[in-house]
């Protein structure tokens, strides 16, 4: 009988109890209805981007506890209700929190006629959403009524949100996600759903997730492969100062180089502030033309072999213990870490179970 797999589950077990007590953090407060002051039940509570979640009781009270401290806004929803977002949950003195009633305006429809059907429009959105890879295609959004998508012919524009967040199932990474998608865009070159013509996609939301399969060792190990390409594994590794270790080099242009040529690192209490030197001379040439709007663009490789370019518009940046960033609007990423979507996502939280991977 082979007992391998019960051993790590139970090792899995004690660690995460024996780490738990050590960095506790707390947010707890309760919600109102903001016109009546009333409680409110049943409101859906979480740290955006994460796995920690909880639901306001019966009285409208919540309590959530991390393991550490993470970089990300507070979220409460609740069916028929605006959602709440407060930016530094941590360091937000109050205690109460007040939701307000949707209101429902009725504004003229244009109705715009193009040439695809919904059908096309969705699998446009799917693939540029949840990603056209393994995870990606994966994934199944279970109430796709609720997404409201359409495209512009005249500005050749495919644009999309959610009445209601979408749910969605990630077999491959064993993730339930919940996605409040308030804003996607994809523009195109030309009138067209195609790929090479996308000229630029952004989306904005709140997502919460929920481990469907804690202990599956061979889900663990696609999570951890998918961390070890991840944008926070690489933020997490540079201000630390762990890059060769990670199987992670930098370079500026086509030349390896160091972080301390080009960075100066900060550390603080709960996170640490990476700051791009006024002599860092770092490249900005990007399709072979000058770009005079960002501070500069490093070439990321890991493993020798996946290669990502991240271009600063920024000169600071604040990473969190767990590698998540507050200028991610400000960073843009190419390469491995461009092609990222919500299927290759995980839990901005998420900590590997398994040794860094052999170099290759």
């Amino acid at each position: 009988m082979n007992i391998r797999p019960m051993k790590n589950i139970l090792s899995l077990i004690t660690v995460f109890f024996f780490l738990t007590p050590l960095k506790a953090q707390t947010i707890e407060g309760k919600v109102y209805d903001a016109h009546s002051k009333e409680a409110l039940p049943g409101v859906f509570v979480y740290l955006n981007g994460t796995s920690v979640s909880t639901s306001s009781d019966s009285n409208g009270n919540f309590r959530l506890v991390v393991v550490d401290r993470i970089r990300t806004p507070l979220v409460f929803n609740l069916l028929g209700y605006e959602p709440l977002i407060i930016e530094n949950p941590f360091e937000y003195p109050e205690k109460s929190f007040f939701l307000q009633e949707k209101t429902v305006t009725l504004q003229e429809t244009v109705i715009v006629a193009d040439r695809f059907s919904r059908d096309q429009k969705i699998k446009a959105f799917k693939e540029q959403f949840l990603g056209d890879g393994r995870a990606g295609k994966s994934c199944a959004i279970l109430n796709e009524e609720d997404l409201v998508i359409k495209y512009d012919p005249v500005e050749n524009r495919l644009t999309a949100f959610s009445i209601n967040p979408l749910i969605i199932k990630n077999d491959y990474l064993a993730y339930l996600v919940t996605f409040d998608l308030h804003r996607f865009s994809i523009q195109y070159t030309r009138y067209t759903l195609s790929k090479p013509y996308i000229k630029q996609l952004s989306f904005t939301g709140t997502s919460s997730f929920v481990d469907e399969n804690p202990f599956n060792l061979k889900i663990a190990k696609r999570r951890d492969e998918k961390y070890f390409q991840s944008r926070q594994y690489f933020w997490k590794n540079l201000v630390a100062n762990t890059l060769e270790k990670a199987n992670l080099k930098i370079y500026n242009g086509h030349k390896q180089t160091e972080p301390g040529r080009h960075f100066i690192i900060t550390d603080t209490l709960h996170h640490s502030l990476l700051c791009i030197k006024p002599d860092a001379n770092l490249n900005r040439i990007r399709n072979n033309v000058i770009d005079t709007t960002a501070f500069g663009i490093i070439t990321v490789l890991y493993n020798n072999r996946l290669s990502s370019d991240i271009v600063f518009m920024t000169g600071q940046v604040s990473i969190d213990t767990f590698g998540n960033i507050d200028a991610v609007d400000k960073i843009r990423f190419t390469g491995t870490m461009g092609k990222q979507r919500i299927g290759d996502m995980l839990p901005g939280n998420y900590t590997p179970i398994r040794p860094l991977p052999l170099r290759q």
